[in-house]
C-alpha cells in the first residue's frame, strides 16, 4: 500500500478517506510544493483550517475531525467518510500515509486491559 496525495485548491475541497482503515489526523502531511509540513504546522501557518466537517452516514449528523488541541469531535479519518477541507493557500498537496495497523484508543485499551482480544488473555494469565 502506498501513501495517497490529494490536490487541494484554494477554499472548499471535499475529499474522501482513501483507505479501509482509520488514519490519525495528526499524521497527515501538507505540501505547497516547496515545503513539507505536518498538519499541525500547516494549520499554524494558516494554510488550511484545523477542523474538518464530516457527516455520520447513519445518523446524518455532522461532526468535526481535527487536532485534539482544537477540540475536534474525532481525531481519526475514517473509512468511507468524506471531509470538507477549507484551505487558504492555492495548490496544496495533502498526504495521507498508508498505515495499516493503527488501533483506535478504545480498541487498544480493550486489548491491554483484558476486555477482549488475545493480548488481554495473556495479561490475565500473568497475574
Amino acid at each position: 500500500m502506498t501513501d495517497v496525495w490529494i490536490s487541494l485548491v484554494n477554499e472548499t475541497n471535499w475529499i474522501g478517506h482513501p483507505f479501509n482503515h482509520i488514519t490519525p489526523f495528526s499524521s497527515l502531511m501538507v505540501t505547497d510544493h516547496d515545503s513539507m509540513l505536518s498538519i499541525d504546522e500547516a494549520i499554524s501557518r494558516g494554510w488550511l483550517d484545523g477542523l474538518w466537517t464530516t457527516m455520520d452516514n447513519e445518523t446524518k449528523e455532522t461532526h468535526t475531525v481535527g487536532l485534539s488541541s482544537l477540540k475536534a469531535d474525532d481525531l481519526y479519518l475514517r473509512p468511507g467518510s468524506m471531509y470538507k477541507v477549507t484551505t487558504h493557500v492555492d495548490q496544496l498537496g495533502l498526504i495521507i500515509h498508508a498505515y495499516t495497523n493503527v488501533p483506535e484508543p478504545s480498541s487498544f485499551l480493550s486489548l491491554v486491559f483484558g476486555l477482549g482480544g488475545a493480548g488481554g488473555m495473556m495479561l490475565r494469565r500473568k497475574r
